[in-house]
């Protein structure tokens, strides 16, 4: 990706080393395969359907667990990220105080958030800041729709998304 956009994102079988996340948030969907992750010197396995969030400050590395592991990352920018959850997100205080996340994506929303994530890294439009945008939303309500408290408003937040979502397919 260009490096005047406030996000990167790619497609990869190789895990990173460890890595220390200083100025920016990012996004990790396992696609296939399993990787080992290691977080706060605890190990988990990860496969298919995974969704990992990390946000600035945070140390952890991933590791291909098979031949045929794949995953996208989705890494944004933190001044970026913090004034789109900031004028978009209305559970923006939980996501600033989340450090990391790991959730499970149901098979409907993992093949929309794959579809999306694919159409950034193999574009070669220069105008992809809308589609990223679109999948950053889409991610942070993955993310953090469970672990919203079960109060009216975050029925509405809920509703307000489903609502968008079908505007967007």
């Amino acid at each position: 990706c260009p490096s005047d956009l406030p996000y990167f994102c790619n497609f990869g079988s190789v895990g990173s080393d460890f890595h220390r996340h200083v100025d920016f948030y990012e996004f990790c969907i396992i696609v296939s395969g399993s990787y080992r992750h290691i977080h706060h010197r605890e190990e988990a396995i990860f496969d298919l359907g995974q969704l990992l969030f990390f946000s600035p400050g945070e140390s952890h590395a991933l590791f291909d667990f098979g031949p045929n592991s794949h995953h996208y990352s989705f890494i944004v920018e933190e001044h970026y990220f913090q004034q789109y959850v900031s004028k978009h997100i209305d559970y923006a205080e939980q996501v600033f105080n989340t450090p990391y996340l790991i959730c499970k994506l149901p098979s409907l929303e993992f093949a929309y958030l794959t579809h999306l994530t694919s159409i950034i890294v193999r574009s070669a439009s220069t105008d992809r800041l809308p589609i990223a945008d679109h999948l950053l939303s889409n991610l942070l309500f993955s993310c953090f729709a469970a672990q919203l408290e079960p109060i009216s408003n975050a029925v509405q937040i809920y509703a307000v998304d489903l609502l968008r979502r079908f505007d967007s397919y």
